[in-house]
């Protein structure tokens, strides 16, 4: 390894996520304002091909309002299907809400959509080494006015765990509060599984590391790692 750059794309809006795809090709999650999609950058012809436009997800299951692309997440499941999930901010006036959505894709002969879950933003997504579980972390976070002049905020943090079939979802942390003006749950900065996919590890902004075991879906350990920013 040189650490040279082996090839240059610039693109027209904001590379938000990556994920290895094979075939030397990475799948790429855009997010824009108004927009997020993904296309599969091609590393040996400098090309990238688009693969999904995401507009189409905000429909009635989000609240009625102004909405905002926050977070765009996709990982590729097998040659012809990939996960998104995404984060949207909706503000609806005077009421503020950060809500997400997890969607399979399928571009087999007709290309299909499936909603598999809706809830907070999806803020991490990552899959194990040996394909078969899927882990996510989402923030929802709701600000509802009420007079005189404050709003009351409900935040609500998870770490979610399923497998390949998505007939369940574990919860594995949950963190919630709920107050006037400012609350701040402890979020999910980062996830990932261990190379023999038995143990996933996630880090918090409250300087926590956890480990769970994937088949007891239970915590083994925590770590804080320091008092200081």
């Amino acid at each position: 390894a040189t650490g040279k750059i082996l090839s240059e794309y610039t693109f027209v809006t904001t590379p938000f996520d990556l994920a290895l795809q094979a075939d030397n090709r990475v799948l790429i999650s855009f997010k824009h304002w108004k927009n997020s999609s993904v296309c599969s950058y091609d590393i040996t012809d400098s090309n990238c091909y688009p693969y999904l436009d995401l507009r189409d997800l905000l429909d009635s299951s989000f609240h009625a309002g102004e909405l905002e692309f926050i977070e765009s997440h996709s990982i590729p499941l097998s040659n012809n299907t990939i996960l998104t999930g995404i984060g949207v901010y909706t503000y609806a006036i005077p009421d503020h809400f950060y809500e997400g959505r997890l969607d399979l894709w399928s571009n087999d002969i007709q290309p299909t959509q499936r909603k598999l879950f809706f809830g907070g933003m999806i803020t991490n997504l990552t899959i194990s080494r040996d394909n078969k579980f899927i882990a996510f972390t989402t923030l929802y976070r709701s600000s509802i006015w009420e007079a005189p002049y404050v709003y009351r905020d409900i935040e609500v943090s998870k770490l979610s765990l399923t497998d390949s079939t998505f007939n369940e979802f574990y919860i594995l942390r949950s963190d919630s509060i709920n107050g006037y003006d400012t609350v701040d749950s402890e979020v999910f900065n980062g996830i990932a599984f261990s190379k023999d996919s038995k143990l996933l590890t996630s880090a918090t902004d409250e300087h926590n590391i956890y480990t769970y075991d994937i088949e007891n879906k239970v915590m083994l350990d925590s770590i804080y790692s320091c008092a200081c920013y």
